[in-house]
């Protein structure tokens, strides 16, 4: 086990007994449809298709506790048809090429597994990363207050399938058993944090919304095959 993890775990279990001396940090975590520009709430697909989603880390606060060392979560969907998504894969990889949250906990194998894959109502393993180096946590203040720029960091961006019998209609994913961790900069001890909606006006949310198209019913397809057949066999005449 790597001196992080083990860290990680320390932490869970000292967060338990000692409250963190500074206040929690406020940290999001959001999801958009395009990782390098970092914007986008929804997409449209159709049933049997494929679409990708990313997760970003927000801090907006300014305390050396909001600087983030890991993240916990999982994917939920809910819409007119149940298990109409699953995960196919999981690219870390940003635009500059290099992601300090590569350190996952659970591999692409096993968060792609049938045994864990499906978002029905969420998927069943953790989604959830640490940086590779302490070095390397996410600084606090991404979100921007005036002087710095929006720019929050890319978790992961996952491909997601969807059923070739979903129905038709308006999906949302969310994201759930969100949490994070932090490093006390007083005490210097790790702490488990939960995760805070985005602030208010930021561009991206921690819903996402996916319109499916419904592919057609095999008797329409037939009769559009027949009428198809007809028109032409009309034109040679």
């Amino acid at each position: 086990m790597k001196i992080l993890k083990k860290a990680a775990v320390i932490a869970m279990a000292v967060a338990g007994l000692f409250p963190a001396i500074n206040s929690e940090a406020s940290v999001s975590l959001a999801l958009a449809k395009d990782p390098v520009l970092k914007s986008g709430t929804s997409t449209t697909v159709t049933a049997g298709q494929t679409f990708s989603v990313s997760v970003f880390a927000i801090s907006n606060g300014t305390a050396a506790s909001d600087s983030i060392y890991s993240v916990q979560y999982k994917l939920t969907s809910s819409g007119p048809t149940d298990g109409a998504f699953t995960l196919t894969a999981r690219d870390a990889t940003t635009n500059a090429g290099a992601n300090p949250f590569n350190d996952f906990i659970n591999s692409d194998a096993v968060i792609t597994s049938v045994a864990n894959a499906s978002l029905n109502p969420e998927n069943n393993a953790d989604l959830g990363a640490l940086v590779s180096s302490l070095s390397l946590a996410v600084p606090s203040n991404n979100y921007g207050n005036g002087t710095t720029t929006f720019n929050p960091q890319l978790i992961a961006k996952y491909t997601v399938a969807v059923a070739p019998t979903a129905n038709g209609g308006t999906y949302n994913l969310s994201l759930s058993s969100t949490g994070y961790g932090y490093l006390d900069s007083v005490t210097g001890i790790f702490f488990d944090g939960s995760v805070s909606a985005p602030p208010s006006g930021s561009p991206l949310n921690s819903s996402f919304t996916v319109n499916v198209a419904a592919l057609p019913e095999p008797s329409s397809l037939a009769l559009i095959g027949i009428g198809g057949m007809l028109a032409l066999r009309r034109r040679r005449k």
